[in-house]
């Protein structure tokens, strides 16, 4: 076969020989989805999205998070797109043009006098996601929660695309937890570290219904239990200790509609006895979002079995008395944090 011209033979072998065809294509095991719950904002009403980060390996990762993040740069970031003929979709449709009007800013302007917070790590099992909620509007603890320190953007009534952008390279501690490879590396990492390129990722476009202030959403779920439920009643009007026994350990509470998020709890306690095993909530109060941290007490000490069997065990080498009880659990605490 002959060319007319050698110039596709010179093509041929700047493709071969560029350096692009060594880029890493590897894939990506981490995904990251926006899931509002409402897809109709205004700058005025307080509406909760959901980021959803999902482990795709077949092996345990753990992801850093921003938890009580409260300085620093932010691991969430959401971005407002305008489009010129816009069409929904990961990717845009051929002649779209993508148009950035709004960004969060990158450093967390919060209150750092209230607590000392950092970001914090999850583990996930494979195919395990972590729902970070995010109360956009929430002007209350704006500068408390880093869960509401984003707010709708002032931008004419329209729709928008929106999309999460993940970056846990602006956090120090991802260095234990991910890694990236440079142009030309291809070993393995030895610490089991979850690839991820950086800069992040980024999930696919949300459309987004701008909407004028007076438009009204409600946050209480009405689906979840009615208005007259007795926790919801609870919650409402702040009467912790009535809503005690409602928690358990192992809480299914999530069901109320003035439940708005449960964090994870840690992974382990202390085993020692009595130790302690808390978990954070998110609940929707006739004074707005509030924060609640809910702490149990898991496993008891009989002082006085305790007191006879340290007496008479030096004449019996053993324990005469049983003292502990590690199956005990009570709920002694909720607070407003």
């Amino acid at each position: 076969m002959k060319f007319k011209s050698p110039n596709f033979l010179y093509f041929l072998l700047f493709v071969l020989t560029s350096s692009a065809l060594f880029g890493n294509l590897r894939p990506i095991y981490l995904s990251i989805e926006l899931r509002p719950a409402s897809t109709a904002v205004n700058t005025k009403n307080i509406i909760q999205w959901n980021v959803v980060i999902t482990n795709l390996d077949s092996v345990r990762h753990a992801i850093v998070i921003p938890s009580a993040q409260n300085r620093g740069k932010r691991i969430l970031q959401l971005q407002w797109y305008q489009v010129s003929n816009s069409s929904s979709g990961i990717f845009p449709a051929s002649g779209d043009f993508y148009e950035q009007v709004y960004s969060d800013p990158i450093e967390l302007e919060m209150d750092t006098s209230l607590y000392r917070g950092f970001a914090s790590i999850v583990n996930l099992d494979p195919m395990e996601s972590y729902t970070f909620p995010i109360f956009l509007n929430d002007r209350n603890n704006q500068l408390k929660h880093v869960e509401s320190s984003y707010l709708v953007p002032d931008l004419p009534i329209q729709d928008y695309e929106v999309l999460v952008h993940y970056d846990p390279y602006t956090e120090p501690l991802s260095q234990h937890f991910f890694f990236h490879r440079e142009k030309g590396q291809y070993e393995q990492d030895s610490l089991n570290r979850l690839e991820l390129p950086l800069g992040g990722i980024y999930s696919p476009y949300t459309t987004i219904h701008m909407q004028k202030d007076d438009f009204t959403i409600d946050l209480f779920s009405s689906k979840a239990c009615s208005k007259n439920c007795n926790v919801c009643v609870c919650i409402n009007n702040k009467r912790w200790k009535k809503l005690r026994k409602h928690f358990q350990k192992k809480s299914s509470d999530l069901s109320h509609g003035r439940i708005l998020n449960e964090f994870p709890g840690p992974d382990a306690v202390q085993d020692l006895l009595p130790t302690f095993y808390s978990k954070n909530y998110v609940v929707l109060t006739k004074d707005g979002v509030q924060h609640i941290s809910v702490t149990w007490q898991i496993g008891k000490v009989y002082k006085t079995a305790q007191f006879f069997t340290r007496m008479l065990y030096p004449i019996f080498h053993k324990v005469v008395f049983p003292y502990t009880n590690a199956r005990w659990s009570k709920l002694i605490r909720i607070e407003e944090w």
